[in-house]
């Protein structure tokens, strides 16, 4: 199962559930996915959603990093996080990704992506994140690739 987070069922067909920290600009991920959609967030914020996930309420990071906390609360064992790398080298967003946040949002400045890290290291310490593999940049280097693809 292909699982997205945000706007990325505009980018890649097939996607029908989306995490989002975004639940305010609902209207405009559905819009921007093209085709019906299942939006998931953390509960106690307004919006638009289909499903409120409790057991999320506090957890903190970049969309995608907390997309792949979802993905295991939803009962996944391994989780292949793909296109998220938060490394300081690669701010810059896909140019199909026109910024859920109402804005031009084409980018992540390097104090957001540091940021994040450290929330990805926290997510680690504390046991969160087995199963949780990555294809690319920091993310990769932390967790490691998909089973099979070591280098």
């Amino acid at each position: 199962m292909v699982l997205g987070v945000n706007e990325v069922p505009g980018m890649i067909d097939g996607i029908e559930h989306i995490w989002t920290q975004h639940n305010n600009y609902s209207e405009v991920l559905r819009k921007v996915a093209g085709s019906p959609i299942y939006i998931h967030a953390r509960a106690g914020i307004m919006g638009d959603v289909d499903y409120w996930w409790e057991e999320l309420v506090g957890m903190k990071g970049s969309s995608g990093m907390v997309g792949a906390l979802w993905a295991k609360a939803m009962g996944f064992d391994e989780v292949i996080m793909v296109g998220i790398p938060l490394s300081t080298s690669e701010r810059v967003y896909s140019e199909k990704y026109s910024g859920s946040g109402g804005g031009n949002h084409l980018f992540a400045t390097e104090n957001n992506i540091l940021g994040w890290q450290q929330m990805v290291r926290h997510h680690k310490e504390q046991g969160r994140t087995e199963g949780i593999y990555s294809m690319s940049g920091y993310t990769r280097q932390i967790f490691g690739p998909p089973p099979g693809l070591e280098d």
